[in-house]
């Protein structure tokens, strides 16, 4: 990794948090821990990389004496593996902390990840007395105090603690004593830096988050909250992805060990450390959230192993992107063809979308900036177990004749909500009043049903458009089952950096466009923009002084709203499908179903009911007032657009 300054280290980091935040399951007191706790990785992970010679030890594992078996859960014993085999091969003197009836789990998860056989373990008695085989708590204490070099930090990760009464409990509430040795006076009984990773408020570390939240966000919680405190906390949605994370954000910290702290980072290392916790541990997990009982699976907190690769993969993402870049992490396993031939495949998708014409100066500079996006959105959706994902574009050109929406936007959004519904993935598409009948027009050209579930946000309340609040969408949204897991904007003018959003021409559109940059941003989702101007949604993942130099008046119009992964395309509708025939290379059993749609037959039907059942309007040639009905896009005739997804689609085909 080439070096990078502070100011970018920290904005990688942050952006790993945001990473590990996000909750699939829309779990409600994920977002308010996290966000109490926000900073948390960057501060735990300083800690470690300002240390001179760190020695580290790892405290793990998380009883389910009603699992089946009972046995460890799989949250804990794989992210403290992680971070013990990373630690090792930077140099660290570390160890691995947990009672007898967590062993197995951890011990199998330890050398799933490559730890040697006499790596040091200390496995601690529940009854203090030594009868189980494992050693008093107090005499680890004493050991602990007396190794040389001594302990700099101890780490907690997915390990219940004490609660108010003194007992440590799960979130049923069950006092679990019997199960459990005291190893939060491990934590707390030297002079080290304590951190502590966790997700649901009863764990080690816990104590730190302000008083009372625990109560007040999860049932149960005044009685089991944890009221052991740390120096640094890291909330994630599973407290193995905060791991993860933690190293990363050290690889930032510390680049010349960045090769060796995430060498481990790896689908294939993950999958096998999980495998060797849950069968060889043994280790449980419930099949659906909070659903019992635990069984052995390969999931972690209800969402299975595939999931957790995803999550894996956008960390390592953020470690190897640099300007314009953002690489993955390993990805042998691809399914059906190699890594190296879909990488090809998905790049040829990128240089036919960037193709220009018209040669508008910006759009290779941007596009440079963002290659490596089309791919990081297909896989981002690809590898998620249950997506479900909502649309947004709509784009109204005040000064047309007539004043009507523009032909970028609505066509490509029909085309990804249609490929897809027809693929089984659940989908919704949103826009506001002035942008509703072209948004309609096309979805309905594209084969979807009257019963296609639309949100028309209203641009002003007060003048009664018949369109709805954005936050009554918004709320409907968080609302959803299963959850909203991906939002994609689509040529969808959002706010500048005064908080007016504006066309290329500077001039305000608040009043034909509705704040739907709240739905994008709104929630827990991945963000993934296309755009092709720079004032769209998530081009605000531009560098700043790029878009100043290279568009036309971008510092009056340059969007502020960030994304994800950001898909730059000389025409918006194109990204679209470009992102479709990626998602068909990485999800090949869905193939047939994902591009059914993309004929040159389907494509002219939904422009032509976008701009005249819509209506919709387009520049005849580019820049040139007034943008009238006409079949083009971007003063790009149809059969121009036609010719751009024929050569898509040969790529997808090799």
């Amino acid at each position: 990794m080439a070096t990078i300054g502070p100011a970018e280290a920290e904005e990688r980091i942050a952006r790993l948090e945001a990473i590990i935040r996000r909750d699939p399951r829309g779990l409600p007191w994920i977002q308010s821990f996290c966000d109490a706790a926000k900073g948390g990785l960057g501060r735990a992970a300083r800690a470690i990389a300002a240390t001179p010679a760190p020695h580290v030890c790892i405290i793990t594992g998380f009883y389910h004496p009603h699992g089946e078996p009972p046995c460890c859960e799989t949250d804990g014993p794989p992210g403290a593996a992680h971070l013990a085999a990373a630690f090792r091969r930077a140099g660290f003197a570390c160890r691995l902390v947990t009672d007898r009836p967590n062993a197995g789990a951890i011990k199998a998860a330890a050398f799933a990840a490559g730890l040697p056989r006499d790596f040091p373990f200390d496995v601690a008695s529940v009854d203090g007395e030594g009868a189980d085989l494992g050693e008093p708590v107090p005499a680890i204490a004493s050991r602990w105090r007396a190794l040389d070099p001594p302990i700099t930090h101890v780490i907690a990760i997915e390990r219940v603690g004490r609660s108010a009464d003194g007992r440590p409990r799960n979130m049923r509430g069950f006092d679990i004593s019997w199960y459990n040795a005291p190893l939060d006076d491990l934590f707390a009984g030297g002079p080290w830096a304590r951190i502590a990773i966790g997700d649901g408020g009863n764990e080690i570390g816990m104590g730190s988050l302000p008083a009372g939240l625990i109560a007040r966000s999860v049932t149960g919680g005044e009685r089991f909250a944890c009221v052991v405190p740390c120096d640094h906390l890291v909330v994630a949605a599973v407290s193995n992805w905060g791991a993860v994370a933690l190293i990363a954000a050290l690889a930032l910290l510390r680049p010349e060990l960045e090769d060796r702290l995430a060498a481990g980072l790896t689908r294939e290392a993950d999958r096998r450390i999980l495998h060797d916790t849950v069968w060889k541990g043994p280790a449980v997990c419930m099949p659906e959230w909070n659903k019992a009982p635990t069984v052995q699976i390969m999931a972690v907190d209800a969402l299975p192993w595939e999931h957790h690769a995803g999550v894996l993969a956008e960390i390592v993402g953020v470690l190897d992107r640099g300007p314009g870049r953002a690489k993955t992490a390993d990805r042998r396993e691809e399914p059906r063809m190699s890594g190296e031939d879909l990488s090809r495949r998905m790049a040829r998708m990128e240089e036919i979308i960037r193709q220009d014409p018209r040669a508008l100066p910006w759009i290779q500079v941007f596009c440079d900036w963002a290659r490596g996006g089309l791919a990081a959105a297909a896989r981002s959706l690809a590898l998620h177990p249950r997506p479900h994902v909502g649309i947004i574009t709509g784009f109204h050109l005040q000064h047309a004749e007539p004043p009507a929406c523009d032909s970028d936007g609505p066509p490509g959004a029909a085309h990804l909500a249609f490929a897809l519904h027809n693929a089984g993935i659940p989908c919704r598409l949103a826009t506001d009043r002035p942008n509703q009948g072209p948004v309609e027009a096309a979805a309905f050209a594209a084969g979807l049903g009257r019963d296609f579930p639309f949100d028309i946000a209203t641009v002003d309340e007060r003048i009664g458009d018949r369109g709805r609040p954005v936050a009554d969408i918004l709320a409907d949204w968080t609302r959803l089952h299963p959850p909203l897991s991906h939002v994609v904007a689509i040529e969808r003018i959002g706010p500048a950096a005064d908080g007016v959003a504006r066309n290329m021409r500077r001039y305000p559109i608040t009043w034909f466009n509705a704040p739907l940059e709240r739905l994008f941003a709104g929630g827990p989702w991945t963000k993934i923009g296309i755009g092709d101007g720079g004032n769209e949604l998530g081009t605000g993942s531009l560098p700043r002084d790029l878009v100043h130099a290279h568009l036309p008046n971008g510092r009056e119009i340059a969007c502020v709203v960030p994304c994800d992964h950001l898909i730059m395309a000389a025409v918006s509708n194109w990204g679209t499908i470009a992102l479709i025939a990626a998602l068909a290379l990485l999800r090949p059993e869905l193939k047939a179903r994902l591009i059914t749609g993309l004929t040159r037959e389907a494509d002219r039907r939904i422009l032509d009911e976008t701009i005249w059942t819509g209506p919709a309007v387009s520049m005849p040639e580019w820049d040139r007032q007034p943008a009238i009905r006409v079949l083009a896009v971007d003063g790009l005739p149809w059969d121009y657009h036609a010719g751009i997804m024929d050569q898509v689609l040969a790529a997808l085909d090799g």
